[in-house]
This record gives C-alpha cells, structure tokens and sequence, in this order.
C-alpha cells in the first residue's frame, strides 16, 4: 500500500519466519531525482513548458533536415519575387504564398521560415556556450574566492559587482558603435545583418 501524499512509501510484504505476525510492513524513501520528477509531473504549465522546449531545441538541431523538407535555404536568393522597382516582395503579406510559408525578405528575397529554422540553431549554440562559459567561470572564481578568502575573495567580489551592475543593453549598444567606426575589433568583424 503507498501513502498519498507524503515522500515515502509503505510497501506490504509477508513477515519472515522469524519475525513477528505484525510487523510485515518497511518503508521505502524517494531518491530527490524521484521527489523533483513526481512534483514536476504534477504541474502542467510546467510539463508543458518542457514540451516547447524540447521542440524547440530538436527543430534547431535539425535545421537542416527541416529546411531541406521545406525545399528552401535561408541563403538561396529569389529576385523573382521582388518588384524591380521597390524590391518589396511581391503579393500580399510580405510574399507569404504556399511555396514561401512566412514570405521573403525585402531587397534579398530570402525565404523567412528558412532562416527562422536556421536562426534558431544559432540562438541554440550561443546560449549553450555562454551557459558553458558562464558555468564554468563562475565555479572556478567560486572556488578561488572560497577557499582562498582575504584579498582574493574580496577582489573577485567587487570585480562581479562591477560586472553585474553594469547594463549588458548599454554595453551592446557601445560596441555596436565601436565597430560602426572600426570594421575589425580585438578579431571580431561587422556581420552583413549588424551592418544593414
């Protein structure tokens, strides 16, 4: 028999020849794994959640796959269906049509969803490596400021209160205008969409 509500379990089994007639009952603990997995399949925005993410995450792995599905490259120019004189797409909806799903953009005429789906694997690979980056300078200056403690510690304290009082939208915004003036910075150049 289990309990309803709690984290352990009540499991019946037949005494032993030794032991007495009513004392045929053990408890059997939940591993945290267990304790979190229960907890969170009981939650259904969550669970839910969990579902688009992993969608999301198969369709920017498999960006390719899908792209050769959907019988267009992100890259693969169309000047056909631009109108020569605005190079607007032609049609209604930016060009969207059964063939271009979310249409073309304007002056290129790239396919939209193609470069959604190839979008999406890039967006995927930098938020892996930062999340790696991040995970790892923040164990390793952890470490060093725990065990170390004294000027290292209060050194590496005050350097990630700078950091993280800073605002990243102003950052961004400060090398966005450094590389308008530069076109090669410290090895990072202009992309052809930052300089459009």
């Amino acid at each position: 028999m289990s309990s309803s509500g709690g984290e352990l379990d009540v499991v019946s089994r037949s005494p032993g020849p030794t032991e007495p007639l009513g004392e045929g009952k053990a408890i059997v603990g939940r591993s945290l794994w267990q304790i979190a997995w229960r907890r969170l399949r009981k939650d259904k925005v969550a669970m839910a959640g969990g579902v688009v993410a992993i969608l999301l995450a198969l369709v920017a792995v498999f960006a390719g796959q899908l792209s050769a599905l959907y019988g267009h490259d992100w890259q693969t120019q169309n000047p056909n269906l631009l109108d020569s004189l605005t190079t607007m797409p032609m049609g209604p909806f930016g060009g969207a049509s059964a063939d271009h799903w979310l249409g073309v953009t304007p002056v290129l005429g790239e396919d939209v969803f193609a470069g959604l789906l190839f979008g999406a694997r890039t967006s995927l690979i930098i938020a892996s490596l930062a999340t790696l980056l991040s995970l790892v300078l923040g164990v390793s200056l952890g470490l060093v400021a725990g065990y170390s403690r004294g000027w290292r510690d209060s050194l590496i304290a005050r350097t990630m209160d700078m950091l993280l009082a800073f605002p990243t939208l102003l950052f961004s915004i400060a090398l966005l205008s450094v590389f308008s003036i530069v076109p090669s910075f410290l090895g990072l150049t202009v992309s052809r969409c930052a300089s459009a």
